[in-house]
C-alpha cells in the first residue's frame, strides 16, 4: 500500500521524532584540545552521546549518533543525503538555534 504525505507533513513527524530522542539530553562539555578542539556533548539518562557539537565562529559542526540518522532516512523513505539532511538541519536551527550547513554522524564513543 503506498501513501501520499505532503512535505510539511513529513517535516512534522521527522520533526516529533527527533524531538522524542534530542528534547531531555544534558549537556556535557568535552574539551578535546590538540585533537578535535572542544566538544560539546548532549547524552542521555545512560550517559551515551547522541549529539555532537563542534562550537566555531559562524556555522556549528553538529553529529549524530549514526542509528538516528539511519532511522530518518529509512523510515520515512528518505532517497538522498539532502532529503534526508533538510529536515534535521531545520530541527536543529528551529530547535536548538543551531546554523549548520550539514549533518555529520558517529558511531558508538564510550
Amino acid at each position: 500500500m503506498k501513501y501520499v504525505i505532503s512535505e510539511s507533513r513529513l517535516d512534522n513527524i521527522i520533526y516529533k521524532y527527533l524531538s522524542s530522542k534530542f528534547d531531555n539530553l544534558k549537556e556535557t562539555d568535552k574539551g578535546v584540545p590538540g585533537n578535535n578542539g572542544h566538544q560539546i556533548w548532549y547524552v542521555d539518562k545512560s550517559g551515551e552521546p547522541l549529539v555532537i557539537i563542534y562550537p566555531r565562529y559562524g556555522n556549528d559542526l553538529l553529529a549524530i549518533k549514526r542509528t538516528i540518522y539511519d532511522t530518518v532516512a529509512n523510515m520515512f523513505g528518505l532517497e538522498t543525503t539532502d532529503d534526508t539532511q533538510a529536515p534535521i538541519i531545520k530541527y536543529f536551527s528551529y530547535k536548538w538555534g543551531l546554523q549548520v550547513t550539514a549533518i555529520f554522524t558517529f558511531e558508538d564513543l564510550e
